[in-house]
Formats: C-alpha cells, sequence, structure tokens
C-alpha cells in the first residue's frame, strides 16, 4: 500500500495585548467571573489534538466510511466513531517546536490530494472553533458587565467595571474581524509529489547488501561441501546470488512469504529476510553448478 504525507506549518497568531489598565482589573474581573486574559498558545494546541476535536472532525466531514474502508474489526464487532478517533490519530501527526512556536500539522493518507484537503480543513476548522468560542465568551461577558453597571450607583466601581467592558468590546471586535484566530498558516498543504511508503530506494539499497550478503554465504557453502560435486570445488565465479522475490509488506502485515520460504526451498537453498522500517525484503541465494554458465535472474 503507497501512502502520501501532506504536511501545513502554522504559527500562533498574534494576540493583542490588553491595555496596562485593564490588565491591573484582573482581580476584579475575575471576582466578577469575567476572564480578561488570553489562554495563551497551548489552548489551541491542545484542541488540536484532542479526541473530542478528531471526534467532531471525523463527524462533520463523514469520514468513517473512508476511514473504514479496508477496516477489520479484531472481535468482529461493527466499528464505531471511537475506533474512527483510534485510526485517524495514527493517520494525524502534530509537532510543536519549542524554539519556533511554529507547528507542523501532518496528514498521511493512501492518496495526496485527501491527506492534503485533510490538513487544510483541520486548521480551518480549529480557527473557527476557536473563534467562535472567544466570541462567545466575550459576548457573554459583556452583556454581564453591562447588568452590573446598570444595578450599581458607585462612580468609581462603574468605571472600573467600564474599562473591562471596553476590553471586553475589544476581544469581540477582533474576533470577528479575524478568520485565523487560533493559528496562521505560514505554509499550506499541497498534495505530495513523492510518497512517504514504502521507500523505494531503501528498498533497493538493503536489495543490494543482502544480496552480497547471500552471494557470500553461498560461497562459504560451497566450499565446506565441494566434495560433494565429484571431488571438485566451485569457483567465485560460479556461485551466483539469485534475486527471486522483493516483498513489500505494510506494517499492518507480517512477512508470510517468508516465514513459508522453507516450503518452496530445497535442501541448495537459502533464504535471507531482511527488515526495513515498513517494509521486509526477502532474498534467495541459489548454489549452481560449474557445469552451467553463469547467469543471473531478478524478479
Amino acid at each position: 500500500q503507497e501512502w502520501w504525507r501532506a504536511d501545513v506549518v502554522l504559527a500562533p497568531a498574534d494576540k493583542k495585548a490588553l491595555p496596562g489598565a485593564l490588565g491591573q482589573l484582573g482581580g476584579l474581573a475575575s471576582l466578577a467571573g469575567v476572564n480578561i486574559g488570553g489562554g495563551g498558545n497551548q489552548e489551541p494546541l491542545a484542541v488540536l489534538k484532542s479526541k473530542s476535536f478528531a471526534r467532531e472532525f471525523i463527524t462533520e466531514q463523514d469520514l468513517m466510511p473512508v476511514l473504514f474502508k479496508d477496516f477489520k474489526s479484531p472481535d468482529g464487532k461493527a466499528p464505531d466513531i471511537r475506533d474512527a478517533v483510534r485510526i485517524f490519530e495514527t493517520v494525524r501527526t502534530i509537532s510543536d517546536d519549542k524554539k519556533t512556536g511554529l507547528v507542523t500539522l501532518g496528514v498521511r493518507w493512501k492518496d495526496p490530494e485527501t491527506a492534503a484537503n485533510w490538513a487544510n480543513a483541520l486548521v480551518k476548522r480549529l480557527n473557527e472553533r476557536q473563534r467562535a468560542e472567544a466570541l462567545a465568551e466575550s459576548q457573554r461577558n459583556v452583556d454581564f458587565l453591562q447588568k452590573e453597571m446598570a444595578a450599581t450607583s458607585v462612580v468609581s466601581l462603574q468605571q472600573s467595571m467600564g474599562r473591562v467592558l471596553e476590553g471586553e468590546m475589544q476581544k469581540l471586535m477582533l474576533a470577528r474581524g479575524n478568520e485565523e484566530f487560533a493559528f496562521k498558516v505560514i505554509d499550506k498543504a499541497t498534495p505530495p509529489k513523492l510518497r512517504d511508503a514504502p521507500k523505494r530506494a531503501l528498498i533497493a539499497i538493503v536489495a543490494t547488501l543482502a544480496g552480497e550478503r547471500c552471494h557470500h554465504h553461498a560461497r562459504c557453502v560451497a566450499h565446506d561441501e565441494g566434495d560433494l560435486l565429484d571431488g571438485g570445488e566451485l569457483r567465485g565465479h560460479d556461485q551466483v546470488a539469485l534475486v527471486l522475490a522483493v516483498l513489500v509488506v505494510d506494517h499492518h502485515d507480517h512477512l508470510a512469504a517468508a516465514d513459508r520460504g522453507h516450503d518452496l526451498l530445497d535442501g541448495s537453498e537459502s533464504l535471507c529476510a531482511v527488515p526495513v522500517g515498513h517494509a521486509a525484503v526477502a532474498f534467495t541465494g541459489w548454489r549452481m553448478s560449474s557445469m552451467s554458465s553463469p547467469s543471473t535472474a531478478a524478479l
């Protein structure tokens, strides 16, 4: 199975600092049940990593049929949203650079267009959710402060709450006019050109090295068993390491062909199996007699 990975690079959205007077009124606002401070950049990142956000995204995008297309439940039961979230968490990756503050969101899927679309849609959905929550919170605070100001006759208290109300009105305007409320997109995800897996170049390199190893093994065995062939000893050019099969095994599968290799080979053959990340390469070294001309086959 071929897999593609699409990444989108994000930066925390700039939050304008509240005026100094509002910062000094933080204690008063807290007593009144009003939050005038921002939640920082950790809240959007935590939401992005949360299971609840993944559940919402899967439901809104109707991804369960896609995620369960090749899914086989180990207990035979019909999969549900919990299984979908578990699969989606293996598809989505999030890395946070503590030095730069940049966040990389990656999506790995079976076709490049879908991977890029999901990555960009996740960022858009997160910004919409955080923006809607900020608008609702600020509106509640505004309504509460206006009610309290009308209920008190103390001028100094009215002035203090008026400054807090000014800050909440500022937050409302910023949220309404800022679509990239939580994260600003630095590098949008695009359909990747190269596959993320399997690593064909790496498999080819290991295939070459393992082929040499099997060839060397064939020479050693031929030297030890030289008396079996009319008392003669096979020379180096008479042994040919044949690569009969290259098996690419996904990380969900097992190297079944290599496990069954002893059923396919006779006493004159030897099997080498080398794991490579999500893949495994199986090689067969075959000793040939000096009566036949040297040849090499690769399948």
